[in-house]
């Protein structure tokens, strides 16, 4: 008899929000209500937990056996990303990496995160899939509301007043204006540009395990600002002209810190949200370019992917700090 060897090989899941969690209320205020309103719902509903759809155990015994791994593919906004990640964590399930496309399709993604099964709840999303290649599959949502059934305190699209801090800004989908109202679409990295290098030097010092430790030991305080926080802050406040998404190698927690921590400076990501988890960023910059065009600008410290973004058609803006080796005459 032969044994069948053990493979190394990693086997990837890629699921939606939808497939996880009971998003029927979330989907009705979006619909009925405009995305004003369903970011106030989101905010209001911060600290309670997503509830979980049947498929949710199956995704959280997958993500547990060796070599296997469950990554997050939403078309969502980043906003949701703060009630899913957290409720994932409270189940115990840390996915490898995760997407939030802001409403745009999340199947043009499934080979820049390696994905070998894609779960979705919509349908047109898993049968454009497997047109793609992918094994895809539909696990319809197990409910639908209405928004009369809904108690929540926004009703309508309407600029709101929260307690994070004053220059909290209401969140607007990016895709629910035309593009071309846009001057820019810019895209950035985390460490180095939106926050100062501590983390990425801390990694660098001390190797992977040990700087998710340091991530996880950390969340909750406030990440020190980098050279283009207050750029983006500052373009956050006019949504009508910048469109912001955000493209990382950071993995969930270390990515959830960062999210989490401009969610409580009130700072919304308007575009898309991509914590690759170490894969290289071209294959998620190349679709970026493709989707938003020539006003596409990607601002990154490592000349790595400066390279990357140059070779997608980006503009590509290169985040060079005071100790960075100058570059020969």
């Amino acid at each position: 008899m032969s044994i069948v060897p053990i493979t190394q090989e990693k086997i990837v899941l890629g699921v939606t929000t939808s497939v996880l969690f009971d998003m029927s209320e979330p989907d009705a205020v979006f619909r009925e209500a405009g995305p004003s309103a369903y970011s106030a719902y989101m905010k209001e509903l911060e600290d309670d937990l997503l509830q979980i759809n049947p498929a949710f155990e199956y995704v959280k015994h997958f993500s547990q056996r060796p070599n296997h791994e469950v990554v997050l593919l939403s078309r969502n906004t980043p906003i949701t990303a703060i009630r899913a990640l957290k409720t994932l964590m409270h189940h115990g399930v840390v996915v490898s990496a995760f997407a939030f496309t802001n409403g745009n399709d999340p199947v043009r993604y499934l080979r820049a995160y390696d994905i070998d099964q894609f779960m979705t709840a919509n349908q047109r999303d898993a049968e454009i899939s497997i047109a793609r290649g992918f094994a895809g599959c539909h696990i319809p949502n197990p409910r639908k509301v209405s928004l009369k059934n809904i108690n929540f305190k926004v009703k309508r699209p309407v600029t709101i007043a929260t307690n994070l801090t004053e220059t909290s800004n209401v969140f607007v989908l990016g895709n629910h204006v035309p593009r071309h109202q846009y001057i820019v679409h810019q895209v950035f990295d985390i460490d180095g540009v939106f926050t100062n290098l501590n983390s990425e030097n801390y990694y660098r010092e001390h190797g992977l395990e040990l700087y998710r430790e340091f991530e996880k030991a950390n969340f909750g305080k406030p990440l020190e600002k980098g050279p283009f926080f207050d750029w983006f802050t500052k373009t956050s406040k006019h949504p009508q002209s910048y469109l912001s998404s955000v493209c990382t190698i950071r993995g969930t927690m270390p990515a959830y810190r960062l999210l989490f921590d401009l969610y409580r400076k009130g700072i919304d990501i308007n575009g898309e949200l991509h914590a690759t988890s170490g894969r290289d960023k071209f294959p998620v910059l190349k679709e970026l370019q493709s989707s938003y065009g020539l006003q596409t600008i990607f601002y990154d410290d490592n000349p790595k992917y400066i390279e990357q973004a140059k070779k997608a058609g980006l503009i590509a803006g290169h985040v060079s700090h005071p100790q960075d080796p100058k570059p020969a005459a």
